[in-house]
């Protein structure tokens, strides 16, 4: 079994470009959901990790998470944009 240098909940920095409308841009801070896993059946790996942006404004939508900088080693106080 492959293992990933990826951790579900760890923040990385991620190249989120080239963008499309209104996603998120640049090099930021993101919180990693999910890792590569094998394939049931195959055994091939999926390379594919899934991330959330996270922002310093908060939004106040339901489908924005806080993140407090003293829990999560960031700078500022943050906020995972799930939607």
């Amino acid at each position: 079994m492959t293992t990933s240098p990826f951790c579900p909940g760890e923040i990385v920095l991620a190249d989120l470009n080239p963008t499309v409308g209104h996603e998120q841009k640049g090099i930021r801070p993101c919180v990693i959901i999910s890792v590569p896993t094998k394939e049931v059946g195959t055994g091939h790996t999926l390379g594919l990790v899934v991330v959330v942006p996270l922002s310093t404004k908060n939004r106040s939508w339901w489908t924005v998470v806080p993140l407090r900088r003293f829990k999560t080693g960031l700078h500022k106080d943050s906020f995972a944009l799930c939607h």
